[in-house]
C-alpha cells in the first residue's frame, strides 16, 4: 500500500463515513478522517492528502469555508489539493 494515495474524508455522519471509509479502502485508498471542519484544516497541514470529499454541512467550519481556507493556503501543494463537495441535502446545494 506505499503507492496508495490518501483521501481525507470530511463527514460528520458516522454511518456515511464508515460506508464511504470501506468502499475506497477496497480500492486501496489510503483513509484519514476529519468529523469537523477544524479537524480537515488540521489534517491537511500534518500529511500530504491527495484528495477531499468534502461534507459541506460539517460542524466548527461547513465544507464551503474550509474549501475557502483551503485554496487560499499559502502552502501550494495544500491549495491545489482537489476537492469533492458531497451533501446529503440536495434542497440546498442543487
Amino acid at each position: 500500500m506505499a503507492d496508495s494515495k490518501t483521501i481525507l474524508i470530511a463527514e460528520d455522519s458516522s454511518v456515511i463515513l464508515n460506508l464511504t471509509k470501506k468502499i475506497l479502502e477496497l480500492q486501496n485508498y489510503k483513509i484519514i478522517t476529519a468529523k469537523n471542519g477544524g479537524e480537515v484544516i488540521k489534517q491537511v497541514e500534518k500529511q500530504k492528502i491527495d484528495a477531499i470529499l468534502m461534507d459541506l454541512n460539517i460542524p466548527v467550519k461547513d465544507g464551503m469555508t474550509c474549501t475557502r481556507e483551503i485554496r487560499g493556503h499559502q502552502d501550494q501543494e495544500i491549495s491545489k489539493i482537489p476537492i469533492i463537495a458531497v451533501t446529503g441535502n440536495a434542497n440546498n446545494y442543487s
